[in-house]
């Protein structure tokens, strides 16, 4: 096996930030944020949505 006959998906290449993405969109994560930056007034406000 060679050097050159290695290749990765697109879905899978550096850059497309499918980790950050997916973490935003768990409710949990959304209020930890939102009760951090703006304060326990926001929590259950927002709701994630995908970006894509």
């Amino acid at each position: 096996m060679t050097v050159n006959s290695f290749y990765l998906p697109r879905v899978n290449r550096p850059g497309t930030d499918l980790m950050s993405k997916h973490i935003l969109l768990n409710t949990d994560v959304m209020n930890f944020i939102v009760k951090g930056i703006i304060g326990l007034n926001a929590v259950d406000e927002y709701f994630p949505q995908p970006t894509e």
